[in-house]
């Protein structure tokens, strides 16, 4: 599914062993005006890129994406290209919010660069609430070396300039092969505002 313009709505839909080439191997969006994009109940599962970035879904510039009781499992950003966000990936954008995500789950997703599960880059306020990461990987086989394979569950990307809110989310058993087994913050110019309450991290 690709979305260039106006707000969409996916409810009770399944996403499955799709694969695209570029960004986005079920999902991509893009518009600079700021639509709006809501998903509930939705399943996405075994989805690819084969050379970019966000395994189920891409979102670039002023995308809102409000995502809610939604299933991602087993997604994959390329593993021999070193790509970001097995699940999701957020890029670009000016404020406002960007994501709002509650009470959903990321499970065994895997991104070769950072973010096995979600990358964030640019402005904006990121919003996980009630969420469940459990057993993502960022990771690869090429050895890209220090500092490229970061937050096994979410990472930051080195222009964030956002916010990022974790609210009542538990991260069980994520992993990465450099810098943080959940979650991912980089000392970038940008310097992200990150507030964290009432979460769980076990065993990362």
């Amino acid at each position: 599914v690709g979305a260039t313009g106006g707000n969409t709505e996916t409810r009770n839909c399944r996403f499955e062993n799709n694969s695209c080439v570029n960004l986005g191997g079920a999902i991509y969006f893009h518009n600079t005006s700021g639509p709006y994009h809501t998903l509930s109940n939705c399943v996405f599962s075994g989805n690819t890129t084969t050379n970019g970035i966000g395994g189920a879904i891409y979102a670039l510039d002023g995308d809102t994406l409000t995502v809610i009781d939604c299933l991602f499992s087993n997604n994959v950003a390329n593993l021999s290209n070193g790509d970001s966000a097995g699940a999701i990936a957020l890029a670009g954008g000016a404020g406002g919010l960007r994501i709002d995500s509650r009470n959903t789950v990321f499970i065994a997703n895997r991104g070769s660069v950072d973010g096995g599960a979600i990358y964030l880059n640019g402005d904006g306020v990121n919003v996980f609430s009630n969420c469940t990461f459990t057993g993502n990987i960022a990771s690869n086989s090429l050895n890209l070396g220090a500092g490229t394979e970061n937050g096994g569950a979410i990472a930051m990307g080195t222009s964030a300039a956002g916010t990022l809110h974790l609210v009542g989310c538990t991260f069980t058993s994520n992993s990465s092969y450099d810098i943080g087994g959940a979650v991912y913050i980089p000392g970038s110019a940008g310097r992200p505002e990150i507030l964290v309450s009432n979460c769980t991290f076990i065993g990362n």
